[in-house]
């Protein structure tokens, strides 16, 4: 339970000695650089000193990194090398990091290569998709026995198009009469069919031909036309066919191009972790100062590296200066807990980080997390699926950051959920009844090891606000614990103790009416005699104190809050019981056994997934809003350490 200690650290050096040390700085991972640009703001400060313009530089290894992860994309395409979760990272080695220039050039060479090739691909697939589209539309008209867009004869003309089946053409052509009275003389022919439409051929006399595509049109044909095709349907399908066997082999060539890039997969993986930090590297110089011979840079470095960080720097005749942060600054925030205690850590960062004279309040967030969760979800069928779940993907896999850290923490809080749900007595809500007398003939359950919440919900409510209440205690624990640590005695006292007591009387008049009358009574009177000390005038100072008081309404709707424990423990239990019920309802034949496994296994699938979000959500609302509501300095900001930070690999010697 500790925010590291920091050390406030000066480094001057030589000038030529720069890229060497920042690099060993940055190999060291052991210092967050601050910025000293500030400081040119001053006009006399920027006539002496000034920092490096690295934005051209930046701009070129940002563009390098754009362009192979663009490539990268592309190569795990066509890459024949197979990855998956349980693939190891790759070693990436100083060695590789001084290797690389000689490197570069080619795989940014092969990727620009691979993305025009990428590019001619989907060009040809663009092209493939179109002529298969005009094929398509082509095919019904194979027999149509003129040439596209040529005509026919004088004073003739013809045209074709699709109809719904179950109009009749005929009707309508021989129906129509023209401005002169004569009926229009129209010959048609129905070239083929599908489940929809018949694709119909007209042929009539050219000035009768917009008579007869407007009654035709009212009767749900569709002129079809092909504007930029000769010659007969059967030859444009045979050019095309010839044109797509073209097409085909420059796709082939273009795939087997593309693989042969894809052989740098692994190369391009590590490439981007350097040019990564390749960019840190060049993107920290605009941190320090510069003179005409020297360079000043400062950070911060935890307590237990200060020693590590001035060894370095012996090497290189560098003046070295640590000291401790002064009071009107803040430094970053590093946390350092137990391993049990880890996994909880992004719970408080994802509402924000304490500051750094603040307190680290995860050593407490952990054990009551863990309570939370396993109440809220409370099945030990579920809970044993997210303990072995979580504890399989964490050693087979390669997730590693922040992620590892929740799969771990989920992981752990199945545990308790399986505690809980063997307490409660839920495996997969009722299952274990169901199952027995559905397709067994027997009474066998399992039975709760205290209570059935769903029974006797009464109780599980009580339960809900004593750890409630006890969660609140330990906030004002804490807030105490900082005034004294702080030197605030009074405060400690009065404004937090008294608040203690009379909360803990509260409890108390349920079993001893007297007693918990008395300890009530004394936190009132300590609040009512202290709050109001700043305000003026006796009577001001009493109003002020007696006000306070209304502040146990916000104590009261804090453990009313607790009773979301109640609901979501009911509700995992109820609604898989009521999966259950479904699934037996096919009773004990073939098709019953079939319907519950379809129907259990999807149920609880949901209902696991659900109650589970909804465990993590209010077991983190308890924390953030009722718990850390009581104590907690938030406001840091991260240690962001000057090291390698790598993506697709992992560092080795």
């Amino acid at each position: 339970m500790a925010i590291v200690r920091m050390k406030k650290v000066t480094v001057v050096a030589m000038a030529e000695d720069k890229q060497a040390v920042l690099n060993d700085l940055m190999w060291l991972s052991a210092v967050d650089v601050s910025p000293l640009s500030e400081k040119l703001e001053d006009a006399e400060m920027a006539a002496i000193v000034s920092a490096d313009n690295v934005s051209e530089s930046l701009d070129v290894i940002n563009d390098n990194i754009s362009l192979l992860s663009q490539a990268l994309k592309t190569y795990r395409l066509y890459s024949t090398e197979k990855r998956s979760l349980f693939t190891p990272y790759q070693v990436l080695s100083r060695a590789d990091f001084e290797a690389f220039p000689d490197k570069e050039e080619k795989l940014l060479s092969n990727a620009r290569n691979a993305l025009r090739a990428e590019a001619e691909l989907n060009s040809v697939k663009a092209e493939e998709n179109r002529l298969d589209a005009l094929v398509q539309r082509l095919s019904p008209w194979k027999a149509l026995p003129f040439r596209l867009n040529e005509p026919v004869a004088d004073k003739m003309s013809y045209f074709f198009g699709s109809m719904p089946l179950k109009s009749d053409i005929t009707s309508v052509t021989e129906g129509i009469i023209g401005p002169d009275e004569e009926k229009a003389a129209a010959w048609t022919e129905c070239l083929a069919k599908d489940k929809a439409y018949s694709y119909c051929l007209v042929i009539c006399l050219a000035s009768q031909e917009r008579q007869l595509l407007s009654a035709l049109a009212e009767k749900g044909f569709s002129r079809i036309s092909f504007p930029d095709l000769r010659g007969t349907v059967l030859q444009n399908i045979e050019k095309i066919e010839k044109r797509k066997e073209e097409l085909s082999e420059k796709r082939d060539a273009a795939v087997k191009q593309l693989k042969k890039y894809a052989e740098d997969l692994s190369e391009v993986e590590k490439s981007i972790d350097i040019l990564s930090n390749n960019a840190r590297l060049t993107a920290v110089r605009e941190k320090i100062l510069n003179t005409q011979s020297a360079f000043v840079l400062q950070g911060w470095a935890p307590v237990d590296r200060v020693d590590e960080v001035g060894t370095l720097l012996e090497k290189y005749g560098a003046f070295f200066f640590s000291e401790d942060p002064s009071h009107d600054e803040e430094p970053p925030i590093k946390l350092k807990n137990a391993k049990i205690v880890q996994p909880f850590e992004p719970i408080t960062e994802m509402f924000a980080l304490p500051t750094y004279r603040g307190l680290d309040p995860n050593f407490m967030v952990a054990p009551f997390y863990f309570l939370f969760f396993g109440m809220m979800l409370s099945d030990a069928g579920y809970g044993l699926l997210l303990a072995i779940g979580g504890f399989l993907i964490l050693k087979f896999t390669n997730i590693r950051g922040s992620m590892r850290k929740m799969i771990k923490m989920f992981a752990m809080c199945g545990i308790s959920t399986v505690v809980w749900g063997f307490l409660f007595g839920t495996f997969f809500g009722d299952a274990v009844g169901v199952i027995s007398s559905t397709f067994f003939g027997s009474d066998l359950v399992l039975p709760p090891l205290w209570f059935d919440p769903v029974s006797d919900p009464i109780t599980l409510l009580i339960v809900s606000f004593v750890v409630g209440f006890i969660h609140i205690m330990v906030g004002l624990g804490l807030k105490m614990y900082m005034l004294i640590r702080d030197g605030h005695y009074f405060s400690a006292i009065f404004d937090v103790g008294c608040w203690m007591i009379l909360l803990a009387g509260i409890p108390v008049l349920l079993f001893s009416a007297p007693i918990g009358i008395i300890i009530v009574a004394a936190g009132a009177l300590g609040l009512i005699v202290t709050q109001g000390r700043d305000k003026k005038g006796i009577l001001g100072k009493i109003i002020g104190g007696v006000g306070s008081l209304y502040g146990i309404t916000g104590y009261m709707s804090d453990i009313l809050s607790y009773s979301r424990i109640l609901a979501l423990g009911l509700s995992a239990g109820v609604i898989g019981s009521v999966f259950n019920k479904l699934g037996s309802l096919g009773g004990a034949n073939i098709v019953g056994v079939i319907l519950f496994i379809v129907i259990f296994t999807i149920g609880h699938v949901l209902n696991l997934a659900l109650s589970t979000l909804g465990a993590y959500v209010h077991a983190s609302r308890l924390q953030f809003i009722e718990f850390f509501s009581k104590f907690y300095e938030s406001g840091g900001r991260k240690f962001d350490e000057f090291g390698i930070q790598l993506k697709y690999t992992e560092l080795g010697q």
